[in-house]
């Protein structure tokens, strides 16, 4: 059924970020996502359910996300929930980042390089703005899967020339 996945996967994107919500929700309102070269977040889903289903012994009978679009009557509303997300990255309405930065600073104070592992993209893409801003004095990069190989690998080199990063 179209809810029960769909609502799944925008509670996981919801969870993760203010733009990993605001992708999700555009994307299940029949948007499409902001960086088409980004994989959304109902893709990473459905890559994941594939993998189960790929396995020998699958851990359950998961069924695949539905491809089919929004009920008309919700389209509306998911795009309104999209605009809200992006709101709460604004300022300090994101609890969960000023939890992070607030974790973060005090990692660095002790020495610590500390690395931040995401689920999505766009998660990934976000604290990396947000956390250039509040840490003007730490190098700070997003090092995703989207990239080339020989990109990472220049970027994690780039990272290890500095005393203070976060990755």
């Amino acid at each position: 059924s179209w809810s029960y996945y769909r609502a799944l996967s925008l509670l996981r994107a919801a969870a993760s970020s203010p733009w990993a919500a605001a992708e999700a929700l555009r994307f299940q309102a029949g948007g499409a996502p902001e960086a088409p070269s980004e994989t959304s977040p109902q893709e990473e889903e459905q890559a994941a359910l594939d993998d189960l289903h790929d396995r020998a012994d699958p851990p359950g009978d998961a069924p695949p996300v539905p491809s089919e679009p929004a009920p008309a009557n919700l389209t509306g509303r998911l795009f309104e929930l999209a605009a809200q997300a992006l709101a709460l990255a604004e300022g300090d309405l994101d609890t969960k980042f000023a939890a992070l930065l607030a974790e973060l600073k005090l990692l660095l104070r002790d020495g610590f390089q500390p690395i931040v592992f995401c689920r999505y993209l766009k998660t990934a893409s976000y604290l990396e703005e947000r956390l250039r801003a509040s840490l003007p004095d730490t190098a700070v990069a997003a090092v995703t899967g989207a990239e080339p190989p020989e990109d990472r690998v220049r970027k994690a080199e780039a990272m290890a020339r500095h005393d203070r990063r976060v990755l």
